[in-house]
């Protein structure tokens, strides 16, 4: 029998990312550079 599992929105996490990085005028390629992490994740 499988295990029921929980699905998390991430959608109004990402929005709230976005918000934050647009208030403070940063591109998703900076943001990246400072996380070191590639734009796309």
């Amino acid at each position: 029998m499988r295990k029921k599992e929980d699905k998390y929105d991430f959608r109004a996490f990402g929005l709230a990312i976005k918000e934050a990085r647009l208030k403070r005028g940063l591109t998703r390629e900076q943001v990246g550079a400072l996380i070191e992490i590639d734009p796309r994740y």
